[in-house]
């Protein structure tokens, strides 16, 4: 039953908290699910025994979640519950003006399928049989890094293609924390500004360093020559 005498703002409060201690459950789930995965539990085709106990600490249901997440993202997998962490935290904390989870949503889809694109270029050949390579066969960016990858190189190049996840995962940052994005990219900004102001002035510093230098030799001859008139004026 709905609580009676509560305010519109009440309400909303309720319902965000609710919506994010909800988001905070997933966050927690998917972590214990990926972190206790097991080869011997059950995985995306069905060839596992029915009967059998799976190994991961969630049960069944985690068990294919961590199944299913690895094989669509690699070991992006693991962004997912610190997504689902920062929804959560951001549900309950912003302001209520400032919510736009839809926006926060396709934002976080394209941020794991940016990342899985750019592991997909980045191990072209997997990982081969060494440390999480028996985990994700399909390579570290999972299905959405090996198919549009291979994609974007065929029909855009390596430049293209590393421009394309760049964009993606730039623009996923934009979509879930708009002002935080443009504050880090603005002090990113100005970060690189000073270092390029202060290599000026270090080039400025050695430029004058070499220009005084020729004339304190020239100086040097001088006086030596001056001093060589001397004696042979005294001789």
């Amino acid at each position: 039953m709905r609580p009676e005498g509560y305010s519109e703002v009440q309400k909303k409060l309720i319902m965000r908290v609710l919506s994010g201690m909800f988001l905070g459950g997933l966050a927690v789930f998917t972590a214990v699910s990926l972190w206790t995965w097991d080869a011997s539990d059950p995985q995306v085709f069905p060839n596992y025994p029915v009967n059998a106990m799976p190994a991961n600490r969630c049960g069944v249901a985690g068990a294919y979640t961590a199944s299913y997440l690895f094989y669509l993202h690699g070991l992006v997998a693991f962004m997912v519950p610190v997504l689902f962490g920062a929804m959560s935290a951001y549900v309950m904390l912003a302001r209520p003006g400032r919510l736009n989870r839809l926006l926060r949503v396709l934002g976080g889809v394209l941020f794991l399928g940016g990342v899985s694109f750019l592991m997909g270029l980045l191990f072209r050949d997997g990982m081969g049989p060494g440390l999480f390579g028996w985990i994700t066969p399909a390579g570290p960016g999972g299905v959405w890094g090996v198919i549009p990858s291979r994609l974007a190189l065929t029909y855009l190049g390596g430049v293209g293609a590393v421009f394309v996840g760049v964009l993606s995962v730039v623009s996923a940052f934009f979509l879930m924390a708009p002002d935080a994005t443009l504050r880090g990219m603005a002090g990113a900004g100005a970060m690189v500004l000073g270092a390029v102001r202060l290599l000026g002035r270090l080039k400025k510093i050695g430029a004058l360093r070499f220009s005084r230098q020729p004339a304190a030799v020239t100086a040097a001859a001088r006086t030596e020559r001056i001093g060589e008139e001397g004696n042979l004026k005294q001789l």
